[in-house]
């Protein structure tokens, strides 16, 4: 008998069909990797109930012999063939994985999907398998996207009443653009569409990468699929401060101990390469260093991993007076500021930093009215205002890739590209203004 590994059955409460019952998952557990937290994953089973029903199943004990009440007969006879059935579809999973010489999840899934191209093989299975995946490696925010994805996907299908599986081959161009149609019926823009459809059009690249589905059958466009469906743009606009307007920020007197800290982070991101707040949260003491600070971003650090380096950023007066001002104890290991603290969870750490962003929003937003600047500035601003100076500045589109911490130049000439018409519209202005008395 293969020891490297357990199933067992698992009541999931997170994900219910429209008659409001939960899938059965298979928990398999494999004690040939190393690291724990990637030891278990999840599978669909045929098996679907409420959490009464599942309750009654595992809680019914057989009576071998004497009296059986009318009542342990009736249940008797709807809960053992339920029994039987999952006993025997328990037996035969396990016995695909006790064929194999050395467990490993990819091959017990080719095992356990070859039968029936559909068991496991659904749209749904894919995205919980993916979300319960970011989740084990800390990737909330993917996960929460995926699973925001996939409900709205399946709110489609309930509004056209589909009653099938939700299989790949469903989904086809057309299938595409009604749902394309149906979100902009309910007021959804460009960008909700695209943030919704390409989890789906990841999970379709690896469907036709497993070989579950043929090429053929893939419904988005690209070079070889020239009539497939095209994600729709969004519009990337990105704001910036001007320079007037940034110097109104930093000299804004006045302000509460609130208004004071928010502008305080605002301005430590703009002199910090724009450095993302999460990327702020997660900064350590052993990253600074007498003369400068680095970095790695967080949102490109699990997708990147070979091609990633630090961001530099040279230490100013600027950035050690908001250390002494906002900085915890000066421990290498710690972090620099007091938002996140070790040994919290990931959806904490998500929840923290999300709850710090927002309160820098709510507080700069009132500092820049009383200033006379733009009420819909927030912590993005930062960021943008500090690659439209550089570009004011002619400095060079290396550098400014550089200091952004983009892969390639192609990423930061999109980038900019959203800053062109209104600083064009600058320079016309000020040409004009040269012009008059």
């Amino acid at each position: 008998m293969n020891k490297d590994f357990t199933i067992n059955y698992y009541f999931d409460k997170r994900f219910s069909n429209k008659e409001g019952k939960n899938n059965i998952r298979l928990s398999v557990y494999n004690r040939n990797i190393e690291q724990a937290s990637k030891r278990r994953k999840m599978y669909t089973s045929p098996f679907w109930f409420s959490e009464s029903e599942w309750n009654e199943i595992i809680n019914f004990t057989e009576i071998k012999a004497g009296k059986k009440s009318k009542e342990y007969l009736l249940s008797e006879s709807k809960i053992l063939p339920i029994r039987k059935s999952m006993d025997v579809f328990m037996d035969q999973t396990t016995a695909k994985a006790e064929s194999l010489e050395i467990f490993s999840f990819d091959n017990f899934e080719k095992l356990l999907f070859k039968v029936n191209n559909t068991e496991g093989n659904l749209i749904t299975d894919f995205y919980e398998r993916a979300i319960e995946e970011f989740n084990q490696n800390d990737q909330v925010g993917t996960a929460s996207n995926y699973d925001s994805s996939l409900k709205s996907l399946l709110l489609f299908r309930e509004h056209k009443k589909y009653n099938s599986d939700f299989t790949f081959s469903e989904v086809d161009p057309d299938w595409l653009s009604n749902y394309e149609k149906w979100m902009f019926k309910n007021e959804k823009s460009n960008a909700t569409v695209g943030i919704y459809l390409r989890p789906l059009r990841a999970l379709f690249n690896m469907a036709v990468g497993k070989s579950i589905i043929s090429v053929r059958q893939y419904p988005f466009h690209n070079r070889d699929n020239k009539d497939g469906y095209k994600i729709p743009a969004s519009k990337k606009v990105k704001k910036a401060l001007n320079a007037d307007d940034l110097k109104k920020l930093f000299h804004a007197a006045d302000l509460t101990n609130e208004e004071e800290k928010a502008r305080d982070f605002f301005f430590f991101s703009y002199l910090s390469n724009g450095m993302n707040i999460k990327d702020i949260a997660l900064l350590r003491w052993s990253n600074i260093s007498a003369n400068e600070f680095s970095f790695v971003r967080a949102k490109t650090a699990k997708t990147t991993k070979s091609n990633q380096s630090a961001i530099v950023v040279p230490t100013i007066d600027f950035h050690n007076i908001i250390f002494e001002k906002y900085g915890t104890t000066r421990i290498k290991t710690d972090y620099v500021f007091p938002i996140i603290q070790k040994g919290m969870s990931a959806i904490d750490v998500k929840k923290s930093i999300n709850a710090f962003t927002r309160f820098i929003n709510q507080h700069i937003k009132k500092v820049a009215e009383r200033n006379n600047i733009t009420s819909e500035i927030s912590t993005y601003w930062a960021r943008h205002s500090f690659a439209t100076q550089l570009m004011n500045s002619n400095t060079s589109t290396e550098f400014i890739k550089q200091a952004l911490g983009h892969n390639n130049l192609s990423t930061t000439n999109n980038y900019l590209n959203a800053f062109s018409s209104e600083i064009k519209e600058e320079k016309i202005n000020s040409l004009f203004k040269n012009l008059e008395l």
